[in-house]
């Protein structure tokens, strides 16, 4: 099956917009995590991991912040599942350079952080 050439913001959109819809349409009491906590976890896992102080974080913190990660890579890793199984209907399209987790943990930080009308 021959490639689509999609440009990277449009995947970057695609890619943001796929991750915080699950923040923006579960109600709270249902869900996991909202907008406003996935976005304090993912920039507290940033942070970090571009070796900034982190020294006041308490164990909850640090399991919280690895939560995002797994969050970001459980997502990443359904739409490889869907690739896969339904070629285009996956939920969004993938570079040719796959993103690794950090890159796309911080494009749904800029994304939370632009649209906060839409955190819970």
């Amino acid at each position: 099956m021959p490639h689509k050439i999609v440009s990277m913001e449009k995947v970057y959109c695609i890619l943001i917009l796929t991750l915080s819809m699950n923040f923006i349409l579960i109600t709270p009491s249902t869900s996991p995590a909202d907008g406003k906590k996935l976005l304090t976890q993912c920039e507290t896992i940033v942070a970090y991991k571009e070796g900034k102080d982190i020294s006041n974080l308490t164990m909850a913190t640090t399991e919280e912040a690895i939560y995002c990660l797994g969050y970001i890579q459980g997502t990443l890793d359904m739409n490889h599942f869907y690739e896969i199984s339904i070629g285009d209907n996956a939920m969004f399209c993938m570079p040719e350079k796959k993103l690794n987790n950090m890159e796309a943990t911080k494009i749904v930080i800029r994304y939370l952080r632009e649209h906060p009308e839409g955190l819970k």
